[in-house]
This record gives C-alpha cells, structure tokens and sequence, in this order.
C-alpha cells in the first residue's frame, strides 16, 4: 500500500481495482495542505450565532461601570461593623446621601452606585431601626458586614480593552444577546465555505438518502451547502457546481466499475484527480482532488461509504476552512460487543448508545441513519474486546454530557 501514491489512470482503477490505496495520513495531509482558513467577513451581531470569531472582542468599557449594591440594604463602611452582633448592636447613622461620612448607613437599592466612601451593603434583615422610622434616626446593626459583601465591583464582569471572546471561538447562541448588552453591532466572523453537494447516489436504492444527510451535516461543520442539479452530462454539472464553491462533494460513482464515471468525469471537466483509493473502511473508494480553485472530494455511493468518507475527511475539510475546532466531546463509552477490523486500514464503526454502552452496527445501508456516533479502529489495531473503553465520536453533541 502506497503512502501518498498519486491517482491511478482510469484504466488502471478499472483493471485493479483498489489493490494500491494511498494511505489515510497521506489523504488528510493532502486535506491539510488545501483547506486553508478562508478571509473574514463582517456580520451584524444578530446573526453571528454559531458563526467564528476572525478577531477577538475587547470589552469596550466597564460593566458594571461603577461599584454598584447587589442587593437592597444600607451602604456601609464594612469597618464600621466591626464586632456588631445581635447582643452588642451598633448604632449607625441612617442617610440618603450619595458619599458616606464614618459612622453613616445609606439606604441602597440593587444596582444603585454606591456612595463614595462605603465598601458593603447591609441587607435590611440584618439592622433594626431605633425610632421605627426607615429615612432618618439610628440604626442598630446586629451582623458584620465583610469588605465587598453584596457588592458588584467595577470593571468585575468585563474590563475595558480586555478580551472577552477569543478570536476562533464558534459563538454560541447567548453569545449575540451578550455582545448586545456591551453595544457592539457587529462581528468580523470566518467566512463559512460554501460546499456544492452532487449526489448521484447509490447503484441500488434511494439516491435521496445522501443529499439531505451531507447538508445537515455540512451546516453542522460550518459549511453552507448548496444542492447542485443532478441534470446533463456529469461534466458539465461537476465545472458548474465548482465555479461557485470551495468545496464540491459529488457522491456516488467513485468505484472501479463499468458506470463509475466520477473520477472521469472530474478529469473530463479540466480537474485533476491527486489521491483515489484510500485505505479507510468503508470508503475506500474515496478520490480527492481539484477543480478550479476548488477542492473535490469523490465519495462512495453506498450510504455507509459515504457518511464514513465525510466524517473522516470531508468533514476536517469544512472545519479547518471555516475555522471550526474538532469535536471536543468525546466520550469514553464500553462495547458491549468486539469489533473486529484488519491490520493497514483505518475504519470507521457505526454505534448506538445505549445504557452507557455502545452497541456497534452492522454496515447496511441505513445504519448512519441510526447511529449515534461511531468509532474509529487505527489501521495499526486489529479491533477491540467487548468491554473495552473506546472514544466515541459523537455526530451530534447533546445528550452526550452525562457520560462518563
């Protein structure tokens, strides 16, 4: 098996068949090479959830903007309470003043300022009024007060000319209501690529199973997917479909058959083909390669093929261009049965969760569909014992959090 053996003829993918793969280091180093981090944009704050940050945001003041009572109560100077307690109450003078003289309690409500001059707030419940009147008279203080209880300080949520959110962040849906509240309009965010789907399908079977599949999973990397025309020569629609995309994925007829007219086709069309057949299972009828300034990736037709194609690949593509980080989430899960795999290939394995184990799924044509994530057998490994704990990559991240 060649490490980053170049693309066979046509010919000899026909006579051969896969018997020489390129190996899958060699198909995600030339990935590397290609997916670069495309240029930012600038997009109102509205519309940036789930978009990534090109530039950092610093705060653009400080919130809260002044030392501010967290609750209502009395400002006090915390050293004027020192040694109260419910025995040997001190008095303290009752103010509305906005500075505090030693010896004075001002009544305060939540996220007031406080007067200068005061380090804490007293709750009510904590002082008794002497004369029975709130506004003025003496005040018996029955509890400490500590330096800074119940108070917001300045600048302690978000400091002016500081960083709040790092540039490569993926913003999460609370995040535009966050930037509102500092009065930032808008973000400078990655560029999402946009990926053009061919699905000529399966030899058998629905061909519409895989469209719907890769864009709901390309929305989940960051990409913007668009369905390309499955109408005329498969040449022509290969050139249009890259004459507006970053990344085309053209699923279906990537084998070494008589009808396998992807990797001709490309060709055809002006492109060039670097890698077809990699040792990855089920895939391995994978080619990668180029047309005009976009990448293409030639998946299988078989939807199991496919879906393990673009998870491993595909995928890393989408992300790295966007600037997605990698799934992060993953779960440490035991088998409840073996998986079996052979030395020199990369595999994927289809699970379900179930019970806080994960069942593996034979690779029929629905089993991406049923699947909660899979798992991935090195090509130096020949499988995994039942009960063994394995990572299980998730293709969606909720209800993941409770595992173990």
């Amino acid at each position: 098996m060649a490490d980053g053996a170049a693309a066979r003829s046509d010919e000899d993918v026909r006579l051969f068949g896969f018997a020489t793969r390129a190996t899958f280091a060699a198909a995600l180093s030339w990935i590397g090479d290609r997916a670069k981090l495309l240029a930012p944009e600038t997009i109102p704050v509205c519309c940036a959830a789930h978009r990534v940050l090109a530039a950092p945001i610093l705060g653009p003041i400080d919130r809260p903007d002044a030392d501010r009572a967290a609750r209502d109560g009395y400002a006090v100077r915390a050293a004027d309470t020192e040694a109260a307690d419910s025995y040997t109450p001190l008095l303290l003078r009752v103010t509305d003043g906005s500075a505090s003289q030693l010896g004075d309690a001002t009544i305060i409500a939540s996220g007031a300022a406080m007067p200068a001059g005061t380090d804490a707030v007293l709750p009510f419940e904590m002082a008794v009024h002497q004369n029975g009147a709130q506004q003025d008279g003496a005040l018996a203080v029955t509890a400490q007060a500590a330096p800074g209880a119940w108070v917001r300080r300045r600048g302690s949520e978000i400091q002016a000319g500081r960083e709040v959110l790092a540039a490569g962040r993926r913003l999460r849906t609370g995040d535009p209501a966050f930037l509102a509240a500092l009065g930032v309009p808008e973000v400078d965010v990655v560029r999402r690529p946009t990926v053009a789907v061919v699905t000529i399908g399966p030899k058998s079977g629905d061909a519409d199973l895989l469209g719907p599949t890769l864009l709901a999973r390309i929305g989940r990397d960051g990409g913007c997917g668009t369905r390309a025309s499955i109408r005329g020569e498969l040449q022509a629609m290969l050139a249009d479909a890259a004459a507006g995309a970053d990344l085309v994925i053209m699923a279906g007829r990537s084998g070494c058959g008589a009808d396998d007219d992807a990797a001709p086709a490309l060709r055809a069309a002006g492109g060039t083909l670097a890698l077809h057949g990699i040792a990855l299972q089920p895939g391995e009828s994978t080619g990668l390669g180029q047309l005009g300034r976009a990448m293409v990736l030639l998946l299988p037709g078989d939807p199991p093929s496919c879906l393990a194609a673009y998870e491993m690949l595909a995928a890393r593509a989408i992300r790295r261009s966007g600037g997605v980080a990698e799934p992060d989430l993953v779960p440490m899960v035991p088998l409840d049965r073996k998986i079996v795999s052979a030395i020199g290939v990369v595999e994927l394995v289809f699970v379900r969760l179930r019970d806080r184990r994960a069942t593996p799924l034979a690779a029929d044509s629905l089993a991406p569909l049923h699947a909660d994530g899979y798992v991935v057998v090195p090509e130096t490994s020949e499988g995994f014992a039942a009960g063994s704990l394995v990572p299980v990559y998730p293709f969606d991240t909720a209800g993941w959090t409770t595992l173990p």
